[in-house]
């Protein structure tokens, strides 16, 4: 990618937020993922992100089917080569261990069942948002100025560590595509919901450093890469909880 800002043309983005979950008892509920979500794409569209160009799906409406059609048919299809894409998911990292099986991780939508997803193999890989259906669904894409931001509560069979999720974003992302990057978070469930004010704790400096409040998230030039903010992010966020990347050439995305 190359790093002037004048090469980026249209921009897109797709915000999707989840806080409370059709099966409550499988599925705790969060407090900001909501919230956040219309912040972050209200803020994109200070930043230059027409209302034609960004789609908001959050809540009962955030349903697989729902999130898998508007990345299909707006997020990774309508964006050309030059264009930027931004993919912020605001909810949980769920770590799902199968029997016989390595386990799945994915983004939970409104309508995850976990008990469907550990019997039924056809469900669990046609129905769940899994990271390596993400990355299938931005293959089609002709953009690669894609930016994945996961604001997640980690969950599951299993908690997720910094390193194993660290290994999958590589895997799933940077290895195939290095023009594609994740930032994301890594709290668990009772720090995401301890976030100040009414957004959470690492969405609450995320929209800050991309609102320019703050020269730190800027590099020489006084630009916002995905780079800076990254670095920013990891300055910001408690030691124990702090973001990970997907992709060394973060400098190369100019965000602002």
């Amino acid at each position: 990618m190359d790093a002037n800002l004048a090469q980026i043309e249209k921009r897109y983005a797709v915000c999707v937020g989840i806080d409370n979950f059709k099966n409550p008892e499988q599925i705790a509920s969060l407090k900001f993922a909501e919230a956040n979500a219309k912040a972050m794409d209200s803020l994109l569209g200070k930043m230059g992100f027409e209302p034609k160009n960004r789609r908001l799906v959050v809540g009962e409406i955030a349903s697989f089917e729902a999130i898998k059609a508007t990345l299909t048919t707006f997020g990774a299809v309508k964006p050309k080569a030059k264009d930027l894409v931004i993919f912020y998911y605001a909810g949980y990292f769920l770590d799902i261990q199968i029997e016989d099986d390595e386990g799945t991780i994915v983004l939970a939508s409104y309508d995850l069942d976990l008990e469907e997803i550990r019997k039924n193999p056809e469900y669990r890989l046609q129905k769940t948002l899994r990271l390596g259906m993400l990355r299938e669904i931005f293959e089609y894409s002709k953009s690669t100025n894609v930016l994945f931001i996961f604001d997640t509560c980690l969950g599951g069979d299993y908690e997720l560590t910094e390193s194993s999720l660290q290994v999958t974003l590589n895997f799933v992302f940077a290895n195939q595509h290095p023009g594609r990057v994740v930032i994301s978070s890594c709290l668990p469930q009772e720090e995401y919901n301890k976030g100040d004010g009414n957004l959470g704790l690492f969405a609450g400096h995320l929209l800050s450093a991309l609102d320019g409040q703050n020269e730190e998230a800027k590099n020489p030039e006084g630009n916002i890469t995905v780079g800076t903010l990254y670095k920013y992010l990891l300055k910001l966020m408690p030691h124990e909880y702090r973001p990970i990347q997907s992709s060394p050439e973060l400098d190369k995305l100019i965000l602002e």
